[in-house]
């Protein structure tokens, strides 16, 4: 015997009067969406170049200050697309992240500091 499972549908009272689509985090998930296929995009049309290591180091150093695209996907990608150069591509994104945590580590230490 089979039963059928039914997906609850949410409650209107979880949502209120707002409609679904006009949520804030609906559009930021969307503008998060796009920021990532651009990066992949970019990623696969740069991978055979000889510099595209460092590219990688610079994505993992903007992602990790400004944490608007996920670094593991990309590091995942980036490995994919040019597997022959997994260790440098590691290496230059392993640099990139911790100066990125560095940078940030130094400005709030400045801003809590008052300095």
């Amino acid at each position: 015997m089979e039963t059928d499972i039914k997906r609850q549908q949410p409650s209107s009272l979880s949502l209120g009067s707002v409609n679904r689509a006009s949520t804030p985090t609906t559009s930021i998930r969307g503008v998060g969406r796009l920021v990532f296929a651009g990066v992949l995009d970019m990623l696969s049309r740069r991978a055979h170049r000889k510099a595209f290591p460092v590219l990688v180091g610079a994505l993992a150093l903007l992602g990790t200050i400004s944490m608007s695209v996920p670094l593991v996907p990309v590091l995942s990608a980036a490995t994919l697309l040019n597997a022959r150069r997994w260790k440098m591509i590691a290496l230059c994104a392993a640099l990139g992240s911790s100066a990125g945590a560095l940078l940030l580590y130094v400005v709030f230490h400045h801003l809590a500091t008052g300095a």
